[in-house]
């Protein structure tokens, strides 16, 4: 409880936690598991923007300890893909027969600041116009 920052709520009951509390816990139980791949589908989408933020920095964090265990992010937020991810795998059509890889140039200790870059706010445009297009501008 010390690690996700609850120690404090330790004897609150679950309807008693904030979205963002409960966020943490889930988050926990599974980076803890013995898997070395997790499944993220949409983690984040629940939560208001500034708790959202903050999550992405807290698991961020929590995964670059766990640097063994890979992470998959099913996310329509184009920004938390870029913030959370090494690589970026864009949809080309639905039903999915292709995914188009974007590889995001950012060192493992980011910070969202580094989201203002020039080179960021070009590959997030990228991939917006990617979506927009069903994946075209590759």
């Amino acid at each position: 409880m010390e690690d996700i920052g609850l120690s404090d709520v330790a004897d609150k009951m679950p309807y008693e936690l904030s979205g963002g509390m409960r966020q943490r816990i889930s988050f926990a139980r599974t980076i803890l598991t013995d898997s070395d791949l997790l499944l993220f589908d949409e983690p984040l989408s629940a939560l208001d923007y500034i708790t959202r933020i903050q999550m992405q920095s807290w698991l961020l964090d929590r995964l670059n300890k766990f640097s063994d265990k890979t992470a998959i992010f099913i996310t329509h937020d184009v920004e938390e893909a870029i913030f959370l991810s090494d690589t970026i795998l864009v949809v080309k059509d639905v039903p999915i027969k292709e995914l188009i890889r974007v590889d995001v140039p950012l060192s493992r200790n980011r910070t969202r600041d580094m989201l203002d870059k020039t080179e960021m706010i070009n590959l997030k445009n990228n991939i917006l116009s990617m979506l927009k297009n069903g994946g075209a501008n590759e």
